[in-house]
């Protein structure tokens, strides 16, 4: 039998085996698909940005003739927009002193988001920041958390009950 997409002959292992390996059939399945898709929407001819040439657009959203161009365009997009992060100009520039929020003591910053100017004031902040919102979150929620309890006492007074006179009774009451 011969495959139908590199055109060799070869021995097929089941009646229906088309192509000679599984390489082939996805190649001849990708393939069709480009030309299923070429049917459907049509041929564009656009002109690649980078290079200039002119190519067929098959695929909607596709703006350069190769891979070459593609990667090209990104390295000039990545030079206009990130050229001061370079690591030579990074290396060079100072950040200003500024105060830590939380002891005031002056440091010079490593980044430059650095707000605390060791760990120690930042875990503090954390911890400054955690039980207020803890405050904030059960002061709105104790009426309805006393709510709660007392319908839950009111449901299950046999068990409390019973577990209280239990403990009473471990410790000898």
């Amino acid at each position: 039998m011969i495959c139908k997409e590199c055109n060799k002959e070869f021995e097929p292992r089941h009646f229906n085996q088309r192509y000679c390996s599984e390489e082939c059939f996805r190649k001849n399945l990708n393939r069709r698909a480009r030309e299923y898709q070429r049917r459907r929407r049509g041929v564009i001819r656009v002109n690649c940005p980078i290079c200039g040439v002119e190519f067929e657009r098959h695929v909607p959203n596709k703006k350069y003739c190769s891979e070459e161009c593609r990667l090209e365009s990104r390295r000039r997009w990545c030079r206009a927009n990130y050229r001061s992060n370079t690591k030579l100009e990074r290396s060079n520039t100072k950040l200003e002193r500024s105060e830590c929020p939380i002891c005031g003591k002056e440091f010079e910053p490593r980044h430059f988001n650095q707000k605390y100017c060791s760990n120690e004031c930042k875990n503090e902040r954390d911890r400054r920041w955690q039980r207020k919102y803890q405050r904030r979150y059960y002061a709105s929620r104790k009426a309805k958390l006393a709510a709660y309890q007392r319908e839950y006492r009111a449901r299950h007074r046999k068990r409390i009950n019973f577990q209280q006179k239990k403990r009473r009774w471990r410790h000898g009451l």
